[in-house]
């Protein structure tokens, strides 16, 4: 898809995010099983395999060849062989039979949220990630700019299952639109 091959402002902000050693001490990612969902160019999967994590980048259809490509071109060999490209739609029910909970230590997702088409992303969540797992979130509130891509009940519904906490974005990313959980 379109969306899906641009790096998003969102998406570069948490790529940075990942470094911020207020909130991962030096070496937290190494080894660390994440699994990046509705990746679209892959960049917190990248970042983080970079870091040293074990990663599974994921996302549908053709966007799936867009990642693997961007694994090839942006990583070493040895953190091309700690990385997996995998199809993933997150509205298919009992997803977690494929994608464990036991199976990550870290989820990230940016920009997947565009008005209130998130589907089954809740419940996917809830499937796929244990009672401790981080589930990093970002997004930017498009509503500003075009009020029908608000999704005003998305964070609610996130609160009503999980403990979320707002973190503050790095420095040079502070814009007033973009949220990070």
């Amino acid at each position: 898809g379109e969306a899906g091959g641009v790096v998003w402002k969102c998406a570069a902000a948490m790529g940075h995010h990942l470094c911020d050693q207020r909130y991962f001490p030096p070496g937290y990612w190494k080894a660390k099983r994440c699994l990046e969902i509705g990746a679209g160019t892959g960049i917190l999967g990248l970042a983080a395999a970079r870091l040293g994590a074990v990663v599974t980048i994921t996302d549908y259809g053709e966007l799936s060849e867009l990642i693997a490509h961007n694994v090839k071109r942006n990583l070493t060999p040895e953190q091309q062989a700690a990385t997996t490209v995998d199809s993933f739609d997150w509205n298919q029910p009992n997803i977690g039979v494929r994608f464990p909970p036991d199976r990550w230590d870290v989820i990230l997702i940016s920009d997947v949220v565009w008005a209130d088409g998130y589907g089954r992303l809740p419940q996917t969540l809830t499937e796929i990630a244990s009672p401790t797992t981080p589930i990093i979130l970002g997004f930017e509130q498009r509503a500003h700019k075009r009020p029908e891509l608000a999704s005003p009940t998305f964070v609610p519904t996130l609160h009503k299952i999980f403990q979320v906490d707002e973190v503050e974005f790095p420095a040079e990313f502070q814009r007033e639109h973009l949220y990070l959980y």
